[in-house]
């Protein structure tokens, strides 16, 4: 037969007798713990024969009744809403969630560390959320929690993993073979497809502009960071103003900015030709060949001179 004790359901089996038969009862049923009296709550009842209410009736003094509480809470805990990445040490969010059937939210602690052994840490009263610090070092990092309720019961431990990654590298950046290492520097080639290449972190997107060529291409850097880009056209003779950037997986980003000078053979040429009418360079040069001249010359005008005398001197 179904009976409501205080709200509770419960069942209650009782065997045909005789009226005047003594009745022994069992009744079990399950209640939820009131912490604040120690997990044990009072009730009382009273049962009464469906056949003849007016021959069997027991009315029962108060019943105690002792809840046994040996079932752990359950939990889980996410750093940073479940991110794969963060790019700091501190400041990370964890998510924290802890239930019981006999322990509200109030009631019970956490233990949250950096190792599994929970070495150096005390317990603490549950929150659903605490801002936490990693330890340093670039890699994996693993935060645990465990969760004990008001009686004493601790759960199992729970865990939660992110990659610490504060920045990308971009370096061994080279283009037509040449290295590049200096922001905003200039680099001649006489290569009009340059190869362009270099080392980033593995997975990152490339990102190579040829702004003056109105180029753009994405790239995907190979498991060991490396990646490379050849121009499908020829870049036209001149300078170019050529930009790199690489973003990894956790969004840090790095960028390098040079010119590359594409020229020619002809224009080798030129820049001679330039170099020889340079006035700087009449030092070495043109005072040599106008002294050469200018002796010549006074040479000549000293032998006209001088025959020009002799005659005059005979008439």
């Amino acid at each position: 037969t179904q009976y409501t004790l205080n709200g509770n359901k419960i069942s209650l089996a009782l065997a045909k007798v005789q009226a005047k038969t003594n009745l022994q009862i069992s009744l079990k049923y399950k209640v939820k713990a009131d912490a604040t009296e120690g997990g044990i709550v009072t009730n009382s009842f009273s049962i009464t024969s469906e056949e003849d209410p007016a021959g069997i009736q027991f009315n029962s003094p108060n019943l105690t009744i002792v809840i046994v509480d040996n079932q752990p809470p359950t939990g889980s805990i996410a750093i940073n809403s479940g991110s794969a990445y963060t790019t700091s040490v501190g400041n990370n969010i964890l998510s924290l969630q802890a239930t019981d059937d006999y322990s509200p939210e109030a009631e019970m602690q956490m233990m949250i560390a950096n190792t599994s052994d929970f070495s150096n840490t005390t317990w603490e009263p549950f929150t659903a959320s605490e801002s936490w610090t990693l330890t340093p070092g670039e890699g994996t990092k693993t935060v645990y929690v465990k969760y004990m309720d008001s009686h004493g019961n601790v759960s199992p431990v729970y865990s939660d993993s992110i990659i610490y990654d504060p920045q990308v590298i971009l370096t061994s950046v080279t283009a037509a073979g040449l290295s590049v290492d200096v922001d905003a520097g200039v680099y001649e080639t006489m290569q009009r497809k340059p190869v362009f290449s270099g080392i980033s972190d593995a997975g990152a997107q490339i990102i190579i502009k040829v702004l003056t060529a109105l180029i753009q291409v994405i790239l995907t850097a190979d498991d060991d960071g490396y990646w490379s880009w050849i121009p499908a056209e020829d870049l036209s003779i001149g300078q170019h103003l050529v930009e790199i950037s690489a973003q990894d997986m956790a969004g840090n980003t790095a960028s390098l900015k040079f010119y590359l000078k594409i020229a020619t053979s002809s224009t080798e040429n030129q820049k001679n030709t330039d170099a020889a009418n340079d006035p700087a360079q009449l030092p070495k040069t043109g005072w040599v060949g106008f002294s050469l001249i200018f002796g010549i010359i006074s040479v000549t005008g000293c032998i006209l001179g001088w025959l020009i005398y002799r005659k005059n001197s005979r008439v």
